[in-house]
């Protein structure tokens, strides 16, 4: 996954890179903010286990955001019957 997606997964939900930073912690990955940041936006010599590690699992909040999102979106559409 191209990091800069990330990014643009992150800009299109409206949502801050320290709430997705923070739900990494919730579910159990720990890492400091510079590594957040350095593996979202792709600034890293190479790929180290844990850079992986994270963005693997921002991928999992960002599609599980993203399904929540779309859930709420056609449940408004079916109560408004638009």
């Amino acid at each position: 996954m191209e990091e800069n997606k990330l990014l643009h997964r992150i800009l299109n939900l409206r949502v801050k890179k320290v709430d997705v930073l923070k739900e990494l912690n919730a579910r159990g990955i720990r890492c400091y903010p510079s590594q957040f940041s350095d593996a979202v936006n792709g600034n890293y010599p190479y790929r180290t286990e844990k850079t992986n590690e994270i963005i693997t699992n921002v991928d999992k909040i960002l599609t599980d955001w993203e399904n929540e999102r779309e859930v709420k979106s056609n449940a408004n559409r079916i109560t408004t019957g638009n």
